[in-house]
């Protein structure tokens, strides 16, 4: 238990530091995406016990259930600041980071660079 902890702990602090980072908005969202998604499904990817805890335990479950619960008010209020509000947003945001996740290699960089173009591509569709 103690591991899935200090995983949330860690993921939000690296969550929190991209998206109040000072940097153009697509950077610090495929920096917070990859804390909130990418980090994950390579914990879970690395560390099949802690997705066994996670489906088994209802106090393993109940953590991460927390935690996204944060994660997604830190994502709203991160796209609130930059002018974009509306409703959908937060879940198209993570929805294009699993789809980059689920297309190909879910190491670090490779993932980024997918989400890069993710991210470029939900904006500039916002923009339009």
């Amino acid at each position: 238990m103690l591991e899935i902890e200090r995983f949330c702990a860690d993921s939000f602090a690296d969550a929190r530091r991209a998206a109040a980072s000072r940097e153009p908005l697509k950077k610090r969202l495929v920096g917070f995406l990859d804390a909130r998604i990418g980090a994950m499904y390579r914990l879970l990817a690395a560390a099949p016990d802690v997705a066994r805890a996670v489906e088994s335990d209802p106090a393993a479950a109940a953590i991460f259930r927390a935690h996204e619960a944060r994660m997604n008010v830190l994502l709203r209020t991160t796209l609130h600041e930059a002018g974009i509000a509306d409703d959908g947003a937060v879940e198209l945001f993570l929805a294009a980071a699993v789809d980059a996740l689920r297309s190909g290699d879910i190491a670090p960089d490779a993932y980024r660079a997918r989400l890069r173009t993710a991210v470029d591509a939900v904006l500039r569709k916002r923009s339009a």
